[in-house]
């Protein structure tokens, strides 16, 4: 019998060292394996922290494009309300012409009321090539005639803005010429 457990022992021996060096080679195995699986759950967890920054970006962008959306909304709304109430609005009965200045050089304006009633209008005068730009109150006397040019403190030269403005009326608009 003993000659058989000799005989076993070196089996014993091949078999436990076989099956080590199989069980080394699953653990090296495993952790090749483990080490590209970590790599590549990093790589992973990277892309979604990049999607979600985007995602946070984009929200951020929709937020103020939605933002500016309602603003651009309202500003629409409220020119068209203005237009609506402008159009309700009768033309001011004014008349408003040009005419070369006698004493001096450039234009004066002439202003005739149509209405019945005095009127107080607000003369707005812009120069587009100086930047100037001047605001007066009148008051015209019912069918009444006013004139405006430099002895008034403003000599009228072409390509100046002239507005007359009234609150129950749409304002006239012309440009000198």
């Amino acid at each position: 019998m003993e000659d058989n457990a000799s005989d076993s022992r070196p089996v014993w021996k091949l078999a436990t060292i076989a099956f080590g060096m199989i069980a080394l080679g699953a653990c090296v195995y495993s952790f090749v394996l483990y080490s590209e699986f970590s790599t590549e759950l990093a790589a992973a967890r990277n892309e979604v922290d990049l999607a979600h920054q985007e995602v946070v970006t984009l929200r951020s962008q929709l937020s103020s494009m939605e933002a500016q959306a309602d603003a651009d909304q309202l500003l629409i709304q409220s020119r068209h309300e203005r237009q609506a109430a402008a159009q309700s609005q009768q033309d001011l009965p004014i008349e408003l012409s040009f005419h070369d200045a006698i004493s001096r050089s450039g234009k004066i304006a002439v202003l005739h009321n149509l209405a019945d009633a005095d009127l107080e209008i607000v003369l707005e005068v812009e120069s587009p090539a100086s930047g100037e730009h001047i605001r007066r109150p009148l008051v015209i006397n019912a069918h009444g005639m006013l004139q405006f040019g430099a002895a008034q403190g403003w000599q009228f030269s072409p390509g100046q803005i002239v507005t007359l403005n009234h609150d129950s009326y749409r304002p006239i608009v012309r440009i000198v010429s």
